[in-house]
Protein backbone atom coordinates (compact mmCIF):
# COMPACT_ATOMS: atom_id res chain seq x y z
CA UNK A 1 0.00 0.00 0.00
CA UNK A 2 1.14 3.21 -0.92
CA UNK A 3 1.18 6.23 1.86
CA UNK A 4 1.63 9.99 0.71
CA UNK A 5 2.84 11.96 3.61
CA UNK A 6 3.56 15.65 4.37
CA UNK A 7 5.35 15.05 7.31
CA UNK A 8 8.97 16.22 5.82
CA UNK A 9 7.25 18.83 3.43
CA UNK A 10 7.90 22.01 4.98
CA UNK A 11 12.08 21.02 5.29
CA UNK A 12 11.37 19.96 1.61
CA UNK A 13 10.18 23.26 1.18
CA UNK A 14 12.43 24.89 2.86
CA UNK A 15 15.39 23.17 1.00
CA UNK A 16 13.84 23.74 -2.03
CA UNK A 17 13.30 27.60 -1.64
CA UNK A 18 17.08 28.01 -0.13
CA UNK A 19 18.73 26.19 -3.28
CA UNK A 20 16.68 28.21 -6.06
CA UNK A 21 18.34 27.03 -8.85
CA UNK A 22 15.57 27.24 -11.57
CA UNK A 23 14.78 29.64 -14.60
CA UNK A 24 11.54 31.25 -14.96
CA UNK A 25 10.44 28.63 -17.64
CA UNK A 26 10.68 25.71 -14.77
CA UNK A 27 8.79 27.76 -12.23
CA UNK A 28 5.61 28.75 -15.40
CA UNK A 29 5.68 24.23 -15.18
CA UNK A 30 5.70 23.49 -12.09
CA UNK A 31 2.72 26.61 -12.18
CA UNK A 32 1.18 24.80 -14.70
CA UNK A 33 1.52 22.14 -13.27
CA UNK A 34 -0.33 22.52 -9.82
CA UNK A 35 -3.17 24.26 -11.98
CA UNK A 36 -3.90 21.14 -13.97
CA UNK A 37 -3.90 19.17 -10.27
CA UNK A 38 -6.51 22.13 -8.99
CA UNK A 39 -8.42 21.55 -12.25
CA UNK A 40 -8.68 17.58 -11.64
CA UNK A 41 -9.08 18.04 -8.42
CA UNK A 42 -12.60 20.31 -8.76
CA UNK A 43 -13.70 17.69 -11.32
CA UNK A 44 -13.33 14.94 -8.71
CA UNK A 45 -14.84 16.78 -6.66
CA UNK A 46 -18.39 17.30 -8.92
CA UNK A 47 -18.30 13.57 -10.58
CA UNK A 48 -16.84 10.84 -7.74
CA UNK A 49 -18.09 10.17 -4.26
CA UNK A 50 -14.51 10.27 -2.13
CA UNK A 51 -16.35 9.13 0.94
CA UNK A 52 -15.16 11.49 3.02
CA UNK A 53 -14.79 14.89 2.44
CA UNK A 54 -11.38 15.10 4.25
CA UNK A 55 -9.84 13.67 1.33
CA UNK A 56 -10.55 16.37 -0.80
CA UNK A 57 -9.74 18.36 1.56
CA UNK A 58 -6.54 17.17 2.11
CA UNK A 59 -5.90 17.39 -1.59
CA UNK A 60 -6.70 21.14 -2.14
CA UNK A 61 -4.75 22.33 1.01
CA UNK A 62 -1.46 20.46 -0.49
CA UNK A 63 -2.16 21.85 -3.99
CA UNK A 64 -2.58 25.12 -1.79
CA UNK A 65 0.47 25.36 0.02
CA UNK A 66 2.43 23.95 -2.74
CA UNK A 67 1.35 26.94 -5.18
CA UNK A 68 2.34 29.31 -2.35
CA UNK A 69 5.60 27.99 -2.35
CA UNK A 70 6.08 28.35 -6.44
CA UNK A 71 4.84 32.13 -6.02
CA UNK A 72 7.28 32.38 -3.11
CA UNK A 73 10.09 31.83 -5.34
CA UNK A 74 8.80 33.68 -7.73
CA UNK A 75 9.06 36.53 -4.96
CA UNK A 76 12.41 35.84 -4.28
CA UNK A 77 13.90 35.84 -7.78
CA UNK A 78 12.56 38.98 -8.50
CA UNK A 79 10.21 37.90 -11.20
CA UNK A 80 6.02 38.29 -12.04
CA UNK A 81 4.00 36.75 -9.69
CA UNK A 82 1.55 34.82 -11.26
CA UNK A 83 -2.01 34.51 -10.33
CA UNK A 84 -3.08 32.53 -7.23
CA UNK A 85 -5.89 30.12 -8.06
CA UNK A 86 -8.72 29.05 -5.16
CA UNK A 87 -10.14 26.43 -4.99
CA UNK A 88 -13.50 27.93 -3.49
CA UNK A 89 -14.47 29.27 -6.64
CA UNK A 90 -17.87 30.32 -5.12
CA UNK A 91 -19.60 28.72 -9.01
CA UNK A 92 -22.91 26.91 -8.95
CA UNK A 93 -21.41 23.55 -10.80
CA UNK A 94 -18.50 23.30 -8.35
CA UNK A 95 -18.98 22.01 -5.13
CA UNK A 96 -17.57 24.21 -2.43
CA UNK A 97 -14.48 22.20 -0.76
CA UNK A 98 -14.86 24.36 2.66
CA UNK A 99 -18.29 23.80 3.10
CA UNK A 100 -17.59 20.91 5.56
CA UNK A 101 -14.99 23.07 7.13
CA UNK A 102 -17.59 25.90 7.92
CA UNK A 103 -20.67 23.06 9.06
CA UNK A 104 -18.12 21.86 11.67
CA UNK A 105 -17.25 25.29 12.95
CA UNK A 106 -21.21 25.72 13.35
CA UNK A 107 -21.01 22.69 15.56
CA UNK A 108 -18.61 23.79 17.58
CA UNK A 109 -20.48 27.22 18.54
CA UNK A 110 -19.74 29.44 15.72
CA UNK A 111 -22.45 32.03 15.11
CA UNK A 112 -23.96 32.41 11.99
CA UNK A 113 -22.91 35.40 11.29
CA UNK A 114 -18.99 35.23 11.90
CA UNK A 115 -18.99 32.59 9.81
CA UNK A 116 -20.68 34.48 6.65
CA UNK A 117 -18.27 36.47 6.64
CA UNK A 118 -15.19 33.83 6.65
CA UNK A 119 -17.54 31.80 3.89
CA UNK A 120 -17.49 35.67 2.01
CA UNK A 121 -13.73 36.68 2.77
CA UNK A 122 -11.37 33.71 2.37
CA UNK A 123 -10.74 31.46 -0.92
CA UNK A 124 -8.23 29.44 0.65
CA UNK A 125 -9.49 26.11 2.19
CA UNK A 126 -5.93 26.14 4.53
CA UNK A 127 -6.74 29.50 6.08
CA UNK A 128 -10.25 28.57 6.57
CA UNK A 129 -8.93 25.46 8.47
CA UNK A 130 -7.59 27.22 10.57
CA UNK A 131 -10.02 29.23 11.92
CA UNK A 132 -11.97 26.05 12.98
CA UNK A 133 -9.11 25.01 14.83
CA UNK A 134 -9.41 28.78 16.96
CA UNK A 135 -12.27 28.70 19.75
CA UNK A 136 -15.17 30.45 19.07
CA UNK A 137 -15.73 34.16 19.53
CA UNK A 138 -18.46 34.29 22.15
CA UNK A 139 -19.01 31.14 22.54
CA UNK A 140 -20.34 30.98 25.69
CA UNK A 141 -23.31 32.94 23.94
CA UNK A 142 -26.63 31.51 22.99
CA UNK A 143 -26.47 31.49 18.95
CA UNK A 144 -29.50 29.70 18.24
CA UNK A 145 -31.16 32.97 17.13
CA UNK A 146 -28.62 34.62 15.18
CA UNK A 147 -28.89 34.07 11.23
CA UNK A 148 -26.12 34.95 8.49
CA UNK A 149 -27.70 38.36 9.30
CA UNK A 150 -27.24 39.33 12.45
CA UNK A 151 -25.57 38.67 15.75
CA UNK A 152 -28.44 38.45 18.44
CA UNK A 153 -26.40 38.26 20.94
CA UNK A 154 -24.65 41.69 19.69
CA UNK A 155 -28.11 43.43 19.67
CA UNK A 156 -28.56 46.37 22.25
CA UNK A 157 -32.55 47.08 23.53
CA UNK A 158 -32.93 49.89 25.56
CA UNK A 159 -34.94 49.08 27.86
CA UNK A 160 -32.66 45.95 29.00
CA UNK A 161 -29.19 47.05 28.69
CA UNK A 162 -26.78 46.91 31.66
CA UNK A 163 -24.01 48.44 32.58
CA UNK A 164 -20.83 46.19 33.29
CA UNK A 165 -17.95 46.01 36.27
CA UNK A 166 -14.92 45.43 36.37
CA UNK A 167 -13.92 41.70 36.74
CA UNK A 168 -14.54 40.97 40.49
CA UNK A 169 -16.54 43.91 41.51
CA UNK A 170 -19.99 43.07 42.78
CA UNK A 171 -20.82 46.38 43.19
CA UNK A 172 -19.85 50.36 43.15
CA UNK A 173 -21.41 53.52 42.20
CA UNK A 174 -21.78 55.28 39.00
CA UNK A 175 -19.41 58.62 38.29
CA UNK A 176 -20.57 61.05 35.88
CA UNK A 177 -19.02 63.55 33.51
CA UNK A 178 -19.88 67.18 34.02
CA UNK A 179 -22.02 67.93 31.26
CA UNK A 180 -22.20 71.66 31.35
CA UNK A 181 -17.98 71.64 30.54
CA UNK A 182 -18.93 69.03 27.69
CA UNK A 183 -21.63 71.12 26.31
CA UNK A 184 -19.47 74.34 26.92
CA UNK A 185 -16.58 73.10 25.16
CA UNK A 186 -18.12 71.13 21.99
CA UNK A 187 -19.80 74.58 21.59
CA UNK A 188 -16.31 75.99 21.57
CA UNK A 189 -15.63 74.13 18.54
CA UNK A 190 -13.51 71.76 20.72
CA UNK A 191 -13.22 68.02 21.90
CA UNK A 192 -14.02 67.02 25.59
CA UNK A 193 -11.73 64.95 27.03
CA UNK A 194 -11.45 63.27 30.39
CA UNK A 195 -9.08 62.03 33.14
CA UNK A 196 -9.94 60.11 36.40
CA UNK A 197 -8.08 61.29 40.15
CA UNK A 198 -6.77 59.94 42.55
CA UNK A 199 -10.39 60.64 44.45
CA UNK A 200 -12.20 58.52 41.63
CA UNK A 201 -13.88 62.06 40.64
CA UNK A 202 -13.68 62.85 36.47
CA UNK A 203 -12.27 66.24 35.46
CA UNK A 204 -13.47 67.03 31.96
CA UNK A 205 -10.61 68.78 29.68
CA UNK A 206 -10.52 70.77 26.45
CA UNK A 207 -8.64 68.71 23.58
CA UNK A 208 -7.23 72.38 22.69
CA UNK A 209 -5.43 72.72 26.16
CA UNK A 210 -4.22 68.87 25.83
CA UNK A 211 -1.09 67.45 24.02
CA UNK A 212 -1.64 63.48 24.09
CA UNK A 213 -4.71 61.60 25.07
CA UNK A 214 -5.93 57.98 24.20
CA UNK A 215 -9.32 57.28 22.31
CA UNK A 216 -11.28 54.51 23.74
CA UNK A 217 -13.04 52.22 21.11
CA UNK A 218 -15.26 49.69 22.62
CA UNK A 219 -18.24 47.20 21.95
CA UNK A 220 -21.66 48.31 23.31
CA UNK A 221 -23.08 45.43 23.82
CA UNK A 222 -20.72 44.40 26.37
CA UNK A 223 -21.68 46.98 28.68
CA UNK A 224 -19.59 50.18 28.53
CA UNK A 225 -21.96 52.24 26.80
CA UNK A 226 -25.09 54.21 28.48
CA UNK A 227 -28.35 54.71 27.14
CA UNK A 228 -29.43 56.74 30.26
CA UNK A 229 -26.60 59.24 30.63
CA UNK A 230 -22.88 60.22 30.26
CA UNK A 231 -21.78 57.66 33.17
CA UNK A 232 -19.92 54.58 33.90
CA UNK A 233 -19.40 52.01 36.74
CA UNK A 234 -16.20 53.47 38.94
CA UNK A 235 -14.75 50.05 38.65
CA UNK A 236 -14.67 50.31 34.73
CA UNK A 237 -13.24 53.55 34.47
CA UNK A 238 -10.15 53.27 37.20
CA UNK A 239 -9.97 49.81 35.29
CA UNK A 240 -9.53 51.99 31.70
CA UNK A 241 -7.59 54.65 33.58
CA UNK A 242 -4.84 51.96 34.20
CA UNK A 243 -5.52 50.59 31.00
CA UNK A 244 -4.28 53.74 29.48
CA UNK A 245 -1.46 54.94 32.01
CA UNK A 246 0.47 51.72 30.24
CA UNK A 247 0.39 53.05 26.50
CA UNK A 248 3.65 53.93 25.96
CA UNK A 249 3.78 58.22 25.45
CA UNK A 250 4.55 61.31 28.12
CA UNK A 251 3.28 60.52 30.92
CA UNK A 252 2.49 63.36 33.58
CA UNK A 253 0.63 63.81 36.24
CA UNK A 254 -2.80 62.86 34.79
CA UNK A 255 -3.64 60.49 32.08
CA UNK A 256 -6.02 62.15 29.21
CA UNK A 257 -8.42 60.01 27.32
CA UNK A 258 -11.92 60.17 25.35
CA UNK A 259 -14.57 57.62 25.38
CA UNK A 260 -17.90 58.22 23.92
CA UNK A 261 -20.55 57.24 26.70
CA UNK A 262 -18.70 60.46 28.58
CA UNK A 263 -17.69 62.38 25.51
CA UNK A 264 -20.95 62.06 23.46
CA UNK A 265 -24.19 63.39 25.40
CA UNK A 266 -27.20 61.57 25.89
CA UNK A 267 -29.12 64.77 25.73
CA UNK A 268 -30.21 67.22 24.99
CA UNK A 269 -30.64 65.91 21.22
CA UNK A 270 -28.78 69.31 19.68
CA UNK A 271 -26.02 68.75 21.92
CA UNK A 272 -25.58 65.02 20.70
CA UNK A 273 -26.08 65.82 17.57
CA UNK A 274 -23.25 68.47 17.72
CA UNK A 275 -20.66 65.57 19.47
CA UNK A 276 -21.47 63.36 16.39
CA UNK A 277 -20.78 65.54 13.73
CA UNK A 278 -16.88 66.25 15.28
CA UNK A 279 -16.90 62.22 15.76
CA UNK A 280 -14.14 61.69 13.51
CA UNK A 281 -11.64 64.38 15.53
CA UNK A 282 -10.96 62.08 18.69
CA UNK A 283 -9.81 59.28 16.58
CA UNK A 284 -7.27 61.09 14.20
CA UNK A 285 -6.07 63.07 17.02
CA UNK A 286 -5.59 60.32 19.64
CA UNK A 287 -2.10 59.74 20.20
CA UNK A 288 -3.27 56.09 20.50
CA UNK A 289 -6.67 53.96 20.25
CA UNK A 290 -7.30 51.38 22.92
CA UNK A 291 -9.55 49.00 21.56
CA UNK A 292 -11.71 46.92 24.65
CA UNK A 293 -13.17 43.57 23.24
CA UNK A 294 -14.03 40.80 26.06
CA UNK A 295 -12.90 38.19 23.32
CA UNK A 296 -9.39 39.72 23.56
CA UNK A 297 -8.94 40.60 26.90
CA UNK A 298 -9.76 36.33 27.90
CA UNK A 299 -6.57 35.83 26.09
CA UNK A 300 -3.01 36.06 26.99
CA UNK A 301 -1.08 37.42 24.09
CA UNK A 302 2.09 35.37 25.39
CA UNK A 303 0.27 31.96 24.33
CA UNK A 304 -0.46 33.29 20.88
CA UNK A 305 1.75 32.68 17.42
CA UNK A 306 1.53 35.36 15.57
CA UNK A 307 -0.38 34.05 12.94
CA UNK A 308 -3.07 33.05 16.10
CA UNK A 309 -2.54 36.94 17.03
CA UNK A 310 -3.74 38.36 13.92
CA UNK A 311 -6.78 35.50 13.30
CA UNK A 312 -8.45 36.57 16.71
CA UNK A 313 -8.85 40.15 15.60
CA UNK A 314 -10.14 39.50 12.17
CA UNK A 315 -12.90 36.90 13.90
CA UNK A 316 -13.65 39.31 16.49
CA UNK A 317 -16.73 41.35 17.63
CA UNK A 318 -15.30 44.36 17.03
CA UNK A 319 -13.98 44.49 13.79
CA UNK A 320 -18.02 43.61 12.83
CA UNK A 321 -18.98 47.05 14.47
CA UNK A 322 -19.57 49.77 11.57
CA UNK A 323 -17.77 52.61 13.52
CA UNK A 324 -14.38 50.60 13.65
CA UNK A 325 -13.89 51.06 9.87
CA UNK A 326 -13.46 55.21 10.87
CA UNK A 327 -11.74 54.47 14.72
CA UNK A 328 -9.07 52.14 13.10
CA UNK A 329 -8.20 53.94 9.57
CA UNK A 330 -8.05 57.53 11.27
CA UNK A 331 -6.55 56.47 14.46
CA UNK A 332 -2.46 56.71 14.37
CA UNK A 333 -1.61 53.60 16.53
CA UNK A 334 -4.43 51.24 17.36
CA UNK A 335 -3.81 48.94 20.77
CA UNK A 336 -6.01 45.73 21.34
CA UNK A 337 -6.10 45.06 24.95
CA UNK A 338 -4.92 41.40 25.66
CA UNK A 339 -5.27 39.63 29.27
CA UNK A 340 -1.46 40.87 29.47
CA UNK A 341 -0.72 44.06 27.92
CA UNK A 342 -1.91 45.70 24.85
CA UNK A 343 -0.52 44.94 21.32
CA UNK A 344 0.21 46.77 18.36
CA UNK A 345 -1.17 44.39 15.65
CA UNK A 346 -0.35 46.96 13.01
CA UNK A 347 3.64 47.01 14.32
CA UNK A 348 3.63 43.36 14.29
CA UNK A 349 2.49 42.76 10.81
CA UNK A 350 5.18 45.68 9.67
CA UNK A 351 7.58 43.74 11.41
CA UNK A 352 7.20 40.97 9.58
CA UNK A 353 9.75 39.97 6.80
CA UNK A 354 8.26 41.59 3.89
CA UNK A 355 10.90 40.81 1.34
CA UNK A 356 10.07 37.00 0.98
CA UNK A 357 6.71 35.18 1.65
CA UNK A 358 7.93 32.86 4.41
CA UNK A 359 8.30 29.29 3.37
CA UNK A 360 7.22 27.62 6.86
CA UNK A 361 3.31 26.76 7.12
CA UNK A 362 2.10 28.99 9.70
CA UNK A 363 4.69 32.26 8.19
CA UNK A 364 2.51 31.58 5.09
CA UNK A 365 -1.10 31.57 7.00
CA UNK A 366 0.12 34.22 8.86
CA UNK A 367 0.73 36.94 5.98
CA UNK A 368 -2.08 35.71 3.99
CA UNK A 369 -4.11 36.37 7.57
CA UNK A 370 -2.47 39.47 8.30
CA UNK A 371 -3.19 40.97 4.90
CA UNK A 372 -6.84 40.16 5.40
CA UNK A 373 -7.19 42.06 8.38
CA UNK A 374 -5.42 45.12 6.79
CA UNK A 375 -7.79 44.95 4.29
CA UNK A 376 -10.24 45.16 7.11
CA UNK A 377 -8.77 47.89 8.98
CA UNK A 378 -5.50 50.03 7.78
CA UNK A 379 -5.52 49.10 4.18
CA UNK A 380 -4.31 52.23 2.23
CA UNK A 381 -5.06 53.23 -1.15
CA UNK A 382 -1.17 54.00 -2.29
CA UNK A 383 -0.63 49.85 -1.95
CA UNK A 384 -3.36 49.22 -4.86
CA UNK A 385 -1.45 48.83 -7.66
CA UNK A 386 -2.75 49.86 -11.33
CA UNK A 387 -5.69 51.45 -9.16
CA UNK A 388 -6.89 55.07 -9.28
CA UNK A 389 -7.21 56.60 -6.09
CA UNK A 390 -10.98 57.38 -5.88
CA UNK A 391 -11.40 53.46 -7.41
CA UNK A 392 -8.94 52.08 -5.18
CA UNK A 393 -11.04 54.00 -2.02
CA UNK A 394 -14.22 53.41 -2.87
CA UNK A 395 -13.40 49.20 -3.63
CA UNK A 396 -11.32 48.69 -0.01
CA UNK A 397 -14.42 50.74 1.48
CA UNK A 398 -16.67 48.57 -0.01
CA UNK A 399 -14.37 45.47 1.17
CA UNK A 400 -14.50 46.71 4.82
CA UNK A 401 -18.14 47.54 4.77
CA UNK A 402 -19.13 44.47 3.47
CA UNK A 403 -19.41 42.68 6.82
CA UNK A 404 -19.86 45.38 9.54
CA UNK A 405 -23.06 45.71 11.11
CA UNK A 406 -24.12 48.75 13.25
CA UNK A 407 -24.48 46.62 16.34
Amino acid sequence: MIVVSTENLETLLGKWSVDCGYEKKELDEFYKLLIEHRTIGLVMSMSMDLGDSSIMLSIAALNERLMAAVMDLHVHLGLETPVDQAWRLRQKEFPDVGQHILDLMQTRGWCPYDLRRLDTEIKDVSILYYYSNLNAPRSSKDHSGCSKARCVTMLTDPATYKLSHRSGCYGCPLLSANLTDIERILRNDSIPLISLRKDAKITVHDLKNISEFVAISHVWAEGAGNVDGNALQTCLLEDISELVKKLPGDKQDQTYFWIDTLCVPVRPPEMQTLALNKLRVPYEKAKHLLVLDSHFRSLNSKNLSTTELFAQVSCSSWIRRLWTLQEGRLAENVWFQFANEAVNVKTVFTNLNRRRVPTRVDRWLGTSIALDLCFQIWYRVGKVPNTSPVAASLSLTSHSLRTRSSA
